[in-house]
């Protein structure tokens, strides 16, 4: 008996995925549950495992294609003497080959970054919310305390949105067709450039219940791994919330796309010392803008602006987000 091996759709916003590296050679006998091949999903690595067991006849799409959902991978079969439909698949190569135009095609993290952002703007009714963050003290206590370990503002950032959806369950949410369904785990995800390839958001889960150390551990962690091509799904899955700090590449703000399933994204940029009134008097302070991006089928402006505000709040007494 022939048996597919097809393209699997591990997520809801999944449609294409690319065959990285065949485990397995035609002829091998494969066991179910075995990994035969590592597909790249949404940006991540993932062995895909056989569903059934058989030998593996006959692949099908090649190392480094890009497939949709769906698409047959390779057959399997029970005896290496069953027939295949070899005509089939001679005819799909020989019109690939005959088109004869040479096309560099983008990368399957530049095709899912744009397909998934072009859906969010055109389906999701974006909406943006702006606020000054006095960050003098947070620059303070940075240069002033010993953490042991690296701390960044990327940190202190990350823990305060953490902290701030506590009171915001609308914001750690999903938008479904009749109904919006609120998530259980507070899970930060936040925007990592791997260059001209473009960037991945690995999601630091429960970040609501870690220290500012145990973030930025598990976040320089996270970005190494990214930068190897190391992250898996599950590095990458069920952020409740995307943090994206452009202030690294000197910008002061952006108005950026919502990371579908997500309802919100939170950018800040650079920190620049700016005159600011203080009890009357013009004082010298180091001012970070921040933006938030909401869905407004699911968040207000009000609800938004309080958020912004509790983030802002938090960030701006630093030590309430220092155990």
């Amino acid at each position: 008996m022939i048996k597919n091996i097809i393209m699997p759709k591990v997520s809801e916003v999944m449609e294409v995925g690319t065959v990285i590296t065949w485990l397995k050679k035609e002829g091998d006998w494969i066991n179910k549950g075995e990994p035969v091949l590592e597909i790249e999903v949404e940006k991540a690595v993932m062995e895909l495992e056989s569903e059934k067991e058989g030998y593996l006849r006959k692949i099908l799409v090649k190392e480094g294609e890009t497939v949709p959902v769906g698409t047959i991978l390779a057959y399997l079969s029970d005896t290496l003497e069953e027939e295949i439909e070899e005509k089939k698949i001679v005819e799909e190569i020989k019109e690939k080959e005959e088109t004869g135009a040479r096309k560099i095609p983008l990368s399957s993290m530049r095709r899912t970054i744009g397909e998934r952002l072009s859906k969010s703007k055109q389906i999701i009714p974006h909406f943006y919310v702006f606020v000054d963050v006095d960050m003098t003290e947070i620059v303070d206590v940075k240069s002033e305390q010993d953490f042991e370990i690296k701390i960044s503002f990327d940190d202190f950032i990350i823990r305060a949105t953490a902290l701030a959806l506590k009171d915001f369950p609308f914001i750690n949410s999903r938008f479904r067709e009749n109904e919006i369904e609120l998530l259980s785990e507070i899970n930060v995800g936040f925007a990592t450039s791997l260059g001209d390839e473009g960037l991945v958001v690995p999601v630091i889960k429960s970040a609501d219940k870690k220290s500012l150390k145990e973030i930025a551990r598990e976040r320089q962690s996270l970005i190494e791994r990214a930068r190897e091509g190391k992250l898996n799904l599950e590095d990458i899955s069920n952020g409740s919330i995307t943090v994206n700090n452009v202030g690294v590449f000197g910008v002061s703000s952006i108005l950026a796309i919502i990371n579908p399933p997500e309802v919100a994204i939170l950018t800040t940029g650079t920190i620049q010392e700016k005159p600011v009134v203080l009890n009357g008097e013009i004082k010298i302070r180091k001012m970070m803008e921040m933006t938030l991006s909401s869905d407004h089928r699911v968040i207000d402006g009000a609800y938004g602006a309080k958020f912004v505000m509790k983030v802002k709040e938090l960030l701006e007494s630093p030590k309430l987000l220092i155990d």
